[in-house]
């Protein structure tokens, strides 16, 4: 519940003038936006997933290396 509020409050309030937000998550079960439409509700979580971009990580890879593999990639 606590990512979830984390994630509709940065999309309503910080990126509210963005028209895409990237989401770097881990591939696990409870990171999936259709947990975002259990709890906020179909209105609300249509409007806020139609601005997301997801990048799930694959389970056994670690966030540094990830973040090491997208800087080389932009590089």
């Amino acid at each position: 519940m606590q990512r979830l509020e984390c994630i509709r409050s940065h999309l309503v309030e910080y990126s509210s003038m963005a028209a895409r937000i990237v989401l770097v998550i881990d591939n696990l079960n409870i990171h999936h936006l259709s947990s975002l439409y259990k709890t906020l509700g179909p209105a609300e979580a249509q409007g806020l997933t139609a601005r997301l971009r997801v990048h799930y990580i694959l389970g056994h890879g670690s966030w540094l290396s990830v973040a090491e593999i997208e800087q080389s990639v932009l590089a």
